[in-house]
């Protein structure tokens, strides 16, 4: 199973026709993934026949909303149900970092069935695995993990100690700077079988060209004159690995 990060309806289309199995979507990837708008949702639901999970992240920072924001949250899901979503991904901590059970629950029953997935706020609670031994407990889908390390590579000993302890009544989803080429490594060293990738090259966004060094942000520098877009090669190559 290869998961492909999208960020756009373009996006779905590529990783689709380079032999993708699942989706995850989402906004502002450069900000950890935010929730994309509902018209991106329907738009790529509508030319991609995958199924379609999508991110519900109020906004960039941790996982510690207001009333108002996790409320929003609840909403934002509701919406990506209604237009065909498979799954939804988020994550939702306390102020001491751990697992926000009640809310995490709340979005659980509001799925009803479909998929659920615990987005890589896993990786900054302390205790993963009372952490999963909960989430197991609370019926989630699936965890996305780099084991508590910057990426999936680094933290092979944790996803391995993981997977041992789910016990195969959860699915293990490895992120997190993941390239086709560590898919072997990766499958040989855990057992995983499903994986998850952000195959993004950027490509020149001519509309900015005039004047390439505006920031729109606000915030910090990016680069306008460019945009994030998939690499159907880099999925076609992983699907390869995957074959082997």
């Amino acid at each position: 199973m290869l998961e492909i990060v999208c960020c756009s309806p373009d996006d779905c289309k590529i990783a689709a026709a380079s032999g993708a199995n699942r989706i995850e979507l989402c906004a502002a990837l450069e900000l950890g993934g935010l929730t994309p708008s509902l018209g991106i949702v329907e738009e790529s639901l509508a030319v991609c026949n995958l199924p379609i999970i999508v991110m519900i992240r109020p906004r960039a920072g941790g996982f510690l909303y207001t009333e108002a924001e996790f409320t929003a949250c609840l909403r934002d899901a509701e919406h990506v149900f209604a237009a065909g979503a498979a799954g939804i991904v988020f994550g939702f901590l306390t102020p001491d970092g751990e697992l926000d059970v009640l809310r995490t629950k709340a979005m659980i029953d509001l799925a009803a069935g479909k998929d659920t997935v615990m987005h890589g706020a896993f990786d900054v609670i302390f205790d993963q695995l009372a952490a999963m031994d909960t989430l197991i407990e609370l019926g989630l889908t699936r965890i996305l993990t780099s084991g508590g390390a910057p990426t999936a590579m680094e933290g092979l000993d944790r996803l391995k100690n993981l997977h041992q302890n789910a016990r195969g009544q959860i699915e293990l989803l490895p992120r997190g700077g993941l390239t086709a080429g560590d898919i072997p490594a990766l499958r040989a060293a855990t057992g995983f079988t499903q994986f998850h990738i952000a195959p993004f090259e950027f490509v020149e966004e001519s509309s900015c060209r005039a004047n390439p060094n505006l920031d729109f942000s606000g915030v910090s520098a990016s680069p306008n004159h460019s945009r994030p877009q998939t690499q159907g090669s880099q999925i076609l190559e992983a699907v390869l690995q995957m074959q082997k």
